[in-house]
């Protein structure tokens, strides 16, 4: 689960790059290439993605992010990129 912020650069354009900044909570079940055990995993993302708005409501587009987490109660960072999809609906 992430939570955060968006910057649109350039909003006033169909199509349009943006930045994300935020917190990141995820449970891993195993261990993992990017992931060395299981647990709870808190930590900060940032990500650069393009958008396309549909229309004035929908907006969608891919994003590009890196999650540095630590297992909680620890302090031992690990980096995991992520690939996602936004399909957003404005209101």
């Amino acid at each position: 689960m992430q939570g955060g912020v968006k910057a649109s650069l350039l909003p006033c354009g169909r199509l349009h790059p943006t930045g994300r900044l935020g917190l990141a909570w995820f449970r891993a079940t195993e261990d993992t290439e990017f992931i060395p055990e299981a647990g709870d995993y808190v930590g900060v993302y940032a990500g650069l993605g393009l958008e396309y708005d549909l229309t004035d409501r929908i907006t969608t587009g891919p994003e590009i992010s890196l999650i540095a987490a630590s297992k909680e109660g620890e302090f031992d960072p690990v980096y995991v990129p992520q690939f996602s999809w936004h399909v957003l609906w404005n209101f």
